[in-house]
């Protein structure tokens, strides 16, 4: 379980890297959004990479490890000529990395009571 984890967050932070700084491309909007499919993105897009993380490594540690990353995406979009920095970003970003942390933790939670209450029944039966 741990190397699917792994592999997911690594995945994921490859994915977010192309698109923070490599990729010249926009994405398109989606009207619901309106205009701001970049906010949700970058939220979506660290909330996903957060999960896994987070579960490996349930930190604050890790939390502002992700946190860094996300400024450091910003910082070195100063330095491209087609993309702009945005503290907006940054700021959705780090919603992104506080709910996937929560959404972490209740997963964890039910899933360690879950197991503690098939290891309970199963003693009980036994």
């Amino acid at each position: 379980m741990r190397l699917v984890l792994s592999c997911w967050a690594i995945l994921l932070g490859c994915i977010t890297l192309y698109y923070g700084v490599i990729s010249q491309d926009s994405l398109p909007d989606h009207p619901i959004l309106q205009g701001k499919n970049d906010l949700f993105l970058h939220a979506m897009a660290f909330l996903s990479l957060t999960m896994p993380i987070f579960v490996l490594w349930p930190t604050w540690r890790s939390l502002m490890a992700l946190a860094l990353i996300a400024s450091a995406i910003e910082l070195v979009q100063a330095f491209l000529p087609s993309r702009t920095p945005a503290l907006d970003d940054l700021a959705a970003s780090c919603i992104g990395i506080a709910a996937g942390a929560m959404i972490a933790a209740l997963i964890c939670r039910y899933l360690q009571h879950s197991y503690e209450h098939r290891t309970e029944s199963a003693l009980y039966h036994d």
